[in-house]
């Protein structure tokens, strides 16, 4: 599993706007933000995106546990408006 229960129930409240209570994810919506990353795959380079996160230690887990061998060189944390692909 990539992400802790907590964190899962943080997103599905963004993706559907509306927290358990039926009011908007206002904590979720201020602190989870999608991130472009750049890591390092056995010295090849490959920026990739992450969902939500809330920072660079968290990037860095969510790298280290979709890609195992990897290291995260760089991150951005983007607005929810500026996120391509």
């Amino acid at each position: 599993m990539e992400l802790c229960i907590g964190c899962y129930n943080r997103q599905l409240e963004l993706r559907r706007g509306r927290n358990a209570k039926g009011g908007p994810p206002r904590l979720a919506a201020a602190r989870l933000r999608p991130a472009r990353c750049l890591i390092d795959q056995n010295g090849t380079a490959e920026i990739v995106d992450l969902d939500f996160c809330t920072g660079r230690s968290e990037a860095a887990t969510i790298v280290k546990r979709r890609w195992p061998d990897a290291r995260l060189a760089d991150y951005e944390l983007l607005s929810s408006h500026t996120r391509h692909g």
